[in-house]
């Protein structure tokens, strides 16, 4: 069993997957899918779930592989809702938006077909945003109550506190923390950060508060808002009337009253059919189907849980079936009171692909239509019922232009017998009068004629005679409806609207801001106007400054060209002073040199002397004791030459010979 928490955007889904979490895992051993959307749910996880696992998972976006699981008993499913303004206030917080992009991005287009899908949903726990705010134990029993999970005293006491609003924002405080030490920038705009056992991204909550839309929106921001959602907020007691509005946007649906059913049969017949099967679920089989939701008498039905067989042989009818009706069985037969092929044809182009009898082409080609012929299977009722094993169904819609008579023929009435057999007898091409030839074929088999609303004969089986009232009239505005063209074209209306509304606020303000600019630029033109007289007036006494600082100036070159002749006469004096000064130290560098040599000769004469007088002196000296030695005393006319006269005195008076003493 897998468990869908597919809560409106910002409006406590993650907090129903953490309870929803905690409950399964205890109580089933679940195991916690994170957030799945249903396409990625088909290819990745459906096929390695056992039958008798249990899962939970987040989504928040209407997939039909989810509405088969929940059709099918496979699945039960959570969804809260909020104040869409709350809604949009708390998604510009989370994801870094601002309003404009919000509503230009289709954002509320989004919440409000989600809406829509889910609540028709079997299978489904509603709760709001603001009954979980005010009393979490009491959503917390809610869900246990809606798994079929017992709880004991306090229990939900303890998952609500564990839960809470404080608990959870610390939580994403820790997750802000880790982001930041792991080097991860925390960006709004990235929504792939988040704890994956919770769900909480970093800035998942903001203050939780009630009505906070009140003391943010602007007036702009408020039109915009009435027009968008103002229907579903009055819908759903958010609001009583438009007084909250500022512009009166105006609402078609009274105070107090639902909001009208929407019509996707051509002429009304599902708001016929819902007088009977209102609040039930069924099955259908509807034979020429056509178009899987486009002037179909069994897409309303559909959307409210009823599956059941569309059989369509125009080209691309099947591939469009699946598509957008994949819990249906879908099959590319005519029907026919035999078996085998038939020629059909179609109109090339034709939105949406019709298969066409052979009478009813040639009326197009005489209306200048081009024509293609097609061989499709044909096939009975009753094979397919044998081969299928259907069961007969609540509704059986039968519309092959004049083919009604063999799809009756191919019906084992007796047996098999739908509770209400819709069968269209009129066209643009074909009168009214052309059931006459298959009608007895319905009566004979116990069905009783109810109604004709001009294009349709309605017949209900003979047990439930007691409804015919119920047709006593065609479809009218007191049956509280909307044609699906008239509501798509008013709900893409109200999006131009409001995007006509956004860009008028956006030429608003760019006008505003072309205003200011212009108002600026004059002053600024004014501004240079008068700085420019000024500045010419500065300029101009610059220019006079200018030609006399110019004439200062001619009158310094011609001084300092007179200081430069005085200047180079100096020069002249000067280098021929420094000649003369050249010559001269050379001249007495040179006599310098002479002097030298003299004092040089005369130092050397002077050393010589004093030897030969040093010498001359010791020599006497020595000639002294000599004499005083040998007792001999020379007159002082015979020392004039110590070394010549003496040694001839010597030579005369013979040798010398030592006088002893006696």
């Amino acid at each position: 069993m897998l468990v869908l928490c597919v809560g409106m955007y910002r409006a406590c889904s993650t907090w129903q997957y953490g309870v929803a979490g905690q409950l399964l895992e205890r109580f089933r051993g679940a195991q916690r899918l994170g957030f799945v959307d249903g396409g990625r749910f088909a290819t990745e996880f459906e096929s390695g779930l056992e039958p008798s696992a249990w899962g939970v998972l987040k989504a928040h976006d209407a997939h039909e592989h989810y509405a088969n699981l929940l059709a099918d008993g496979r699945a039960l499913a959570i969804y809260s809702h909020r104040d869409l303004r709350d809604v949009a206030f708390s998604w510009m917080h989370k994801t870094g938006t601002s309003f404009d992009e919000v509503v230009s991005s289709g954002f509320f287009d989004r919440c409000l077909r989600n809406d829509r899908f889910w609540r028709l949903q079997p299978g489904m726990l509603l709760q709001t945003y603001e009954d979980l705010i005010a009393d979490p134990v009491r959503g917390v029993a809610e869900i246990a109550a809606h798994l079929g999970l017992p709880l004991e005293a306090g229990e939900a006491e303890s998952i609500a506190d564990s839960l809470s609003f404080e608990a959870n924002q610390q939580r994403t405080v820790d997750l802000a923390n880790r982001l930041v030490a792991s080097g991860i920038p925390l960006n709004s705009k990235d929504q792939d950060r988040y704890d994956p056992a919770s769900l909480l991204h970093w800035n998942h909550l903001r203050s939780g508060k009630v009505g906070d839309w009140r003391e943010k929106a602007t007036p702009e921001q408020r039109a915009i808002l009435g027009r968008i959602c103002g229907s579903w907020l009055i819908e759903h007691g958010y609001e009583v009337d438009d007084a909250w509005s500022p512009d009166g946007w105006g609402s078609s649906t009274p105070a107090g009253q639902p909001e009208p059913r929407i019509s996707f049969a051509a002429n009304g017949e599902d708001i016929v059919l819902d007088r009977l099967f209102q609040g039930q679920i069924g099955t259908f089989i509807d034979i020429g189907a056509a178009h899987p939701r486009a002037n179909n008498k069994t897409y309303y039905f559909y959307l409210r849980g009823w599956r059941g067989v569309n059989l369509e042989p125009a080209s691309g009818a099947r591939d469009s079936f699946e598509s957008v009706r994949p819990g249906d069985f879908n099959l590319a037969y005519a029907i026919s009171d035999t078996s085998g092929e038939r020629s059909f044809f179609e109109i090339p182009g034709h939105e949406p692909a019709t298969t066409l009898s052979r009478e009813v082409a040639e009326k197009y080609l005489t209306r200048g239509f081009s024509i293609i012929e097609r061989r499709v299977p044909l096939r009975t009722v009753a094979s397919l019922v044998e081969q299928f094993r259907l069961e007969a169904p609540d509704l059986c819609s039968i519309d092959v232009a004049s083919g009604a008579e063999s799809v009756l023929r191919g019906i084992h009435l007796a047996q098999w017998q739908p509770k209400v057999l819709v069968i269209k007898a009129a066209s643009p091409t074909a009168d009214a009068s052309r059931h006459l030839s298959w009608e007895s074929i319905v009566l004979e088999h116990g069905y009783h004629f109810a109604m004709f609303d001009g294009i349709n004969r309605f017949y209900l089986r003979a047990d439930l005679a007691g409804a015919l009232p119920l047709f006593d009239r065609p479809v009218n505005p007191l049956d509280r409806y909307e044609r699906f063209d008239l509501v798509d074209q008013r709900t893409r209306a109200d999006r131009v609207q409001g995007l006509y509304d956004l860009e008028r606020r956006r030429a608003e303000k760019a006008l505003a801001r072309t205003a200011e600019i212009e108002e600026k630029r004059g002053q600024l033109i004014d501004r240079f106007l008068s700085e420019r007289d000024s500045w010419q007036r500065e300029r101009d006494a610059w220019q006079r400054e200018r030609d006399a600082v110019q004439r200062e100036r001619d009158s310094f070159q011609r001084e300092r060209d007179a200081r430069q002749v005085e200047r180079d006469a100096v020069e002249r004096e000067r280098d021929e002073f420094q000649h003369e000064r050249n010559d001269a130290a050379h001249t007495i560098a040179t006599q310098a040199v002479e002097l030298r040599k003299v004092r040089d000769d005369l130092a050397r004469l002077s050393f010589a002397r004093d030897a030969e007088r040093a010498r001359f002196d010791q020599e006497r000296q020595d000639q002294g004791r000599n004499a005083e030695k040998a007792g001999t005393q020379l007159r002082p006319d015979r020392l004039i030459d110590r070394l010549g006269v003496v040694s001839a005195l010597h030579r005369r008076a013979g040798p010398h010979k030592p006088i002893t003493k006696p």
